[in-house]
């Protein structure tokens, strides 16, 4: 009796730096974890650019070019026609497309703004766009770049 005694609390004394060093570890790995999904949330949600990996960083002011297609076009699309048909029937009609170029800028939140953001609060976004330029164009042009743009994505 005495000796299995002994053996189990020699067996407890053998294990306990294991197990400490095993407990001690746990906690690390979910600190990580979880310092990895915060600074996910701070990205995705609160807006916080400083947060986001290296892959996701976006310039503080683009330019882009976009399609403008116009009401009778827009309406097409929301019969579900394709856009360079919209666009080509809507021209047939006398509506012409237009080339719109805008400046994309993007700024960071305040901590209030960030704080009303995550309540649900505050539907402002970050990017704000000033148009630069808007011209006529035409509907080849037009087709071209929406190919190109399926073709991209």
């Amino acid at each position: 009796m005495r000796l299995t005694t002994t053996l189990r609390r020699a067996s407890i004394v053998f294990a306990a730096p294991a197990l400490i060093a095993t407990v001690l570890a746990l906690p690390t790995t979910s600190v990580a974890q979880e310092n990895t999904a915060f600074r996910q949330y701070q990205c995705t949600v609160l807006g916080d650019n400083a947060a986001c990996p290296a892959s996701y960083a976006v310039p503080a002011t683009r330019t882009e070019v976009q399609v403008v297609p116009g009401p009778h076009a827009l309406y097409r699309m929301h019969l579900g026609q394709d856009a360079g048909d919209a666009i080509e029937a809507a021209r047939a009609s006398g509506e012409q497309p237009a080339w719109r170029t805008v400046r994309i800028t993007t700024r960071q939140f305040t901590p209030k703004e960030a704080h009303e953001r995550h309540l649900g609060l505050l539907s402002a976004s970050s990017e704000t766009q000033q148009i630069l330029a808007e011209v006529p164009v035409e509907a080849d042009a037009v087709r071209a770049c929406i190919a190109a743009e399926a073709t991209a994505n």
